[in-house]
């Protein structure tokens, strides 16, 4: 059994930028917070696909943007 209580979880999920350089994005959450981290741009590609792949998360529910 484990003394970690659920909801200290600290949960990343990786949504763009895998092997290449823009569309960056991370998704942070704890305590019932949404964190979403530097949303970037692919330079190369136009329009929607451009952009991270925001299909895992709902961007209605985030809580705060952080963008450098």
């Amino acid at each position: 059994m484990s003394n970690v209580n659920s909801e200290d979880e600290l949960v990343i999920t990786m949504l763009g930028a895998g092997q290449e350089v823009g569309r960056s994005c991370h998704l942070i959450e704890f305590k019932e917070k949404k964190i979403l981290l530097d949303m970037g741009i692919h330079p190369g590609i136009s329009g929607l696909n451009g952009l991270p792949f925001m299909d895992f998360t709902e961007p209605e529910k985030i809580d705060i943007l952080l963008i450098r």
